[in-house]
Parts: C-alpha cells; sequence; structure tokens
C-alpha cells in the first residue's frame, strides 16, 4: 500500500545531496549493474539505429560529424533494414555484446560508464573487439 507522504513526519533535510550522490555513486559504480544497463543501452541503440542516424546526420557540428562516422562504421555503413549491409550491423551488434557478456566484471568496475557519449565508447569496444580477434 501507497503511504500518503503528506502526512509523515519526514523533513526536507532528511536526505542531503551528499547522502544523495553517495547513494547515485555507489549505484553507478557497481559493475553488474552497468554491464547490464551498457548491454541494454547497446540493444536500444542498434534497434534504432537507422533513426540515430538521420538524427546525426542534421547535426553539423564538428561533434556531430565524429559521431556520425563513428555510428557509420558500428552500423556497418548500412543505410536501412534493407540494405545488404545491415547484416553486417547485426553481426557488429552480437560480437561487441559477446565480448561485454565475456569480461569479467572487473572490466565493468573501469569502464567510465554511463558518462560520455555511448557511440564513442562503443567505437572503442569495437576496435577492442576487433583487435583483439587478430
Amino acid at each position: 500500500m501507497c503511504k500518503n507522504h503528506s502526512n509523515t513526519n519526514n523533513n526536507e533535510n532528511d536526505y542531503n545531496e551528499e547522502d544523495i550522490m553517495e547513494v547515485l555513486s555507489s549505484v553507478f559504480s557497481n559493475a553488474r549493474w552497468k554491464r547490464k544497463d551498457l548491454l541494454y543501452n547497446i540493444f536500444s541503440l542498434y534497434i534504432q539505429r537507422y533513426e540515430y542516424l538521420e538524427i546525426l546526420k542534421k547535426d553539423k557540428s564538428a561533434a556531430g560529424k565524429s559521431k556520425l562516422k563513428k555510428a557509420c562504421k558500428l552500423f556497418a555503413y548500412s543505410q536501412s533494414e534493407d540494405d545488404p549491409r545491415d547484416k553486417n550491423a547485426i553481426k557488429i551488434y552480437e560480437d561487441i555484446t559477446n565480448y561485454l557478456k565475456n569480461q569479467p566484471l572487473e572490466y565493468f568496475e573501469s569502464l567510465n560508464y554511463p558518462s560520455g557519449d555511448l557511440v564513442s565508447l562503443l567505437y572503442n569496444i569495437y576496435d577492442e573487439v576487433y583487435n583483439s580477434n587478430r
């Protein structure tokens, strides 16, 4: 049953910013959480890859162009689900996720995630995946 918070005697100062940041820090530093969240966000990105590419194409900034270049590589330069290269984009997704699933938790402890740009992070992981297989 939900409590009616207007009837509680809790003071607004019961939780200060320091307490909240400590909790958030412990959640975000949890390696299991990072792995699960990262895999979910990669899945979401790949499901929406063509919509994402369209958004990036409209961004004319240097950062936007850089991100578009990285995303194109991550999506195997495919432009649509009908593009024959789409199966390569799916293969890249599978390779990256399998690589991450096989990493020890220590890998995720040191990963600077969720800070920063997911595409740039995946671009670096792409290099780890394909350079470690050589």
